[in-house]
């Protein structure tokens, strides 16, 4: 057995002392307690509270003013930055509507200057209309200045034979003679058109040298009693015909269109073929088509 066991066996043999009596009594008015202390500590501590609440109730409603005074100042911060977007929003919907404005403008002037270009365009098509027309209209002023010179010709030609005639009858006879050769004339040449016209698509033939391979001889192109034009005996001496194709590139299908005329004697040869002889009474027109017709003067 060690030493600790046997202290405590000691212990435990050890005699039980007895309490003495009225030690509880004792103890409990030896015992103060604090109840004056207590309270007044809870005095001096609602005492303190009151010295220091208007210091604290000042340095909170000085906080609550930072903190309202903060907010406010985010919320001006927040207005302001939002008014400067509408600012510039505003700022770029006027350049927008500037530009649109501008757009527009130039759209007008574009759409003002097409206007123009096209009533410019429709103006020159109109004079170039005006042009053909003026150019067809003069196509056969070479023709009526050539039946012109003719009838003054043939005029001076019929004052000189009748001032002949009163004096010699055979002047007469000769003229006589030369209106049935050009008669003659004319009628070879209508028929030689009119072979030439068989072949091709039933259109007159434009000059005499187109239909050569019908005509027996370029003697025929030269009339009689147009004495100062050499007669051509081969188609290589032919430098031009007493005789003017009034209508070239006409239908034989209109017998009533004059394709050849005779300006010194006024004979006309038809597209059917025919001659005749216009008198006074008688002129030469273009009818709604444009071709030359003989119709009796109004």
């Amino acid at each position: 057995m060690s030493d600790t066991e046997r202290i405590e066996n000691v212990l435990r043999r050890a005699p039980k002392m007895k309490r003495p009596a009225g030690l509880a009594e004792r103890l409990k008015t030896d015992i103060a307690l604090p109840h004056a202390d207590a309270t007044a500590s809870t005095t001096d501590f609602w005492a303190g509270f009151r010295r220091w609440f208007p210091g604290f109730a000042t340095a909170a409603l000085f906080l609550t003013c930072l903190v309202a005074l903060g907010v406010q100042q985010r919320v001006l911060s927040g207005l302001r930055h939002e008014q400067r977007q509408l600012e510039a929003a505003s700022a770029e919907r006027r350049q927008i509507a500037e530009a649109s404005r501008a757009e527009r403008e130039q759209s007008q002037v574009q759409a003002a200057q097409l206007a123009q270009l096209r009533k410019d365009n429709a103006e020159l098509q109109q004079l170039r209309a005006e042009v053909e027309q003026l150019r067809e209209q003069l196509q056969p002023l070479p023709a009526l200045r050539a039946e012109r010179a003719g009838l003054v010709a043939q005029a001076k030609a019929m004052e000189s034979r009748l001032a002949d005639a009163d004096n010699d009858p055979f002047a007469v006879a000769q003229d006589k003679a030369h209106r049935i050769q050009c008669v003659s004339n004319m009628k070879q040449i209508g028929l030689a058109a009119r072979m030439w016209a068989n072949d091709h698509k039933e259109i007159m033939p434009s000059d005499f040298l187109t239909m050569q391979n019908e005509l027996n001889s370029p003697k025929i192109l030269v009339c009689p009693a147009e004495t100062n034009r050499v007669v051509p005996k081969l188609w290589s001496e032919f430098s031009g015909s007493s005789y003017v194709i009034l209508s070239p590139g006409a239908g034989i299908r209109r017998p009533e269109i004059i394709y050849a005329h005779c300006p010194v004697h006024n004979n006309i040869g038809l597209c059917d073929g025919s001659v005749s002889q216009l008198g006074p009474q008688h002129e030469i027109v273009k009818d709604e088509n444009g071709h030359w017709i003989a119709r009796r003067r109004q």
